[in-house]
């Protein structure tokens, strides 16, 4: 970051500074780097106001800065950017924000470079193509974006505007009496946005064609092919003439539906993503963040849905947070009365019988932090076990960073055994940590 010096409402000399800090936890800056000491109003830009992003706490000798579940860059004011960096190490994010398919939230305020590095792709390759085809596919209902042009001709059957001038002046004059020069508005669909899109849609054809062929990739494939479709008036896009940041500064505020799918592309053009620890490389976009919460809850789901598929196709992996009747896990809290408050824990393994019906079998709650499980969190899944009334319960956490993964037996409540699992994401070999708590969570159903 360049270095320049500015005088603020102290009198002091301040130059714009980087602070980073872990989600999470709480960085003390100088009062007078976000507080005007005349007024004591605080100097936030307008985007990190009422954002959840961070929490701030002022004193008499400091302002606090409490970081949240959000992790990148995040400009405060001109004087400071707090980068928010994540727990897990940085070689393990990529695997576990393409595990996620999540689109990050974006800064459109604030633009920063990023670098490229090479992303692992196999199973991964599966989810993004997933959310991706999702988000094309609201695009196609949506609607294409798309700008005007004019385009003129000389033709013998007018349409739109007739140009007198051109016509005396250039067909008359030249003895064409059968023509006239004419313009019109034309609307176009092979803008920079489009042509993004089909270019990844391409990428993944052409990864999914070299795939050996299973149902999966056959489905995918056809997905893929239908998305096409949507953009067969669109021409393909070389790499080398792609310019992210025209990209996203054509996209007008309408078709803000266009975003996550713009994301989503950047990560599968190549087969290459961003590097989120450097911010030396030539990719220009606007600040990107991660809600991290979140995206553990996805990551978790996804490893066990992958691993479990393999050991044993008869459980299925629901999402606690989508109804049952919609293919999810969530049901109604009680089973009879007036209360129609729903329970959706984040996880819900289904039996699957072989005339395709589920039954749930064990309930987990995913909590992002790495500590025991609080009280309110025994609560919440205990009363998830009263309600679906399954004999294993329990809460997946982080581990502590050096602590081996671990299974921790709590207690008993009713027909309900509960357990808290610790998983670790420092591993280098993230897939064994994932091979690891599906074959932990079968022994406890099976």
């Amino acid at each position: 970051m360049e270095s320049r010096e500015i005088v603020s409402t102290s009198g002091l000399p301040q130059v714009p500074r980087l602070v980073q800090v872990s989600e999470h936890s709480r960085v003390p800056l100088n009062r007078g780097e976000l507080l005007d000491l005349q007024t004591g109003s605080l100097l936030l830009s307008p985007h990190v106001i009422g954002s959840g992003y961070i929490r701030v706490q002022a004193d008499k000798d400091q302002v606090v800065i409490h970081a949240g579940p959000y992790i990148g860059l995040i400009p405060l004011n001109d004087y400071v950017t707090l980068e928010i960096v994540p727990r897990v190490p940085i070689s393990n994010l990529v695997r576990i924000l393409a595990a996620s398919g999540r689109a990050p939230q974006r800064l459109p305020e604030s633009l920063r470079t990023y670098a490229t590095q090479a992303v692992p792709v196999g199973q991964i390759r599966d989810e993004l193509a997933n959310a991706f085809i999702r988000q094309v596919q609201l695009i196609g209902a949506s609607g294409l974006h798309y700008i005007y042009e004019t385009r003129k001709e000389d033709t013998s059957f007018p349409r739109g505007r007739i140009l007198l001038n051109e016509t005396i002046t250039r067909l008359l004059a030249k003895g064409k009496r059968y023509l006239i020069s004419t313009a019109r508005f034309e609307r176009n669909i092979n803008t920079s946005p489009n042509q993004l899109l089909k270019l990844a849609l391409l990428v993944l054809a052409s990864t999914y064609q070299t795939s050996n062929k299973n149902g999966l990739v056959t489905k995918q494939l056809g997905a893929i092919r239908d998305c096409l479709a949507v953009f067969s008036g669109v021409t393909t896009l070389a790499t080398h003439n792609l310019r992210l940041s025209t990209v996203f500064s054509k996209l007008p505020p309408t078709r803000e539906y266009y975003l996550p799918a713009l994301e989503l592309a950047q990560l599968i053009l190549g087969i290459r993503g961003l590097d989120f620890d450097s911010n030396e490389g030539n990719v220009s976009l606007p600040s990107l963040l991660w809600k991290m919460d979140d995206i553990f809850e996805d990551y978790v789901r996804w490893g066990l849905r992958q691993h479990l598929l393999e050991a044993l196709p008869k459980y299925e992996v629901a999402d606690g947070n989508v109804d049952q009747q919609q293919g999810g896990g969530g049901k109604r809290l009680f089973v009879n009365g007036p209360d129609f408050r729903m329970a959706n824990p984040d996880i819900v393994i289904m039996e699957v019988d072989m005339h395709a019906l589920r039954r749930p079998v064990a309930v987990f709650d995913v909590k992002y932090k790495p500590k025991k499980p609080e009280r309110d969190d025994l609560n919440q899944i205990l009363a998830y076990a009263m309600s679906y009334q399954v004999p294993v319960v329990g809460i997946i956490s982080l581990a502590e960073m050096g602590k081996p993964s671990k299974l921790t037996f709590m207690g008993e409540i009713g027909m309900a055994k509960v357990y808290h699992y610790a998983l670790q994401l420092g591993n280098n070999d993230l897939a064994s940590e994932e091979a690891a708590i599906t074959e932990v969570l079968l022994s406890l159903i099976a």
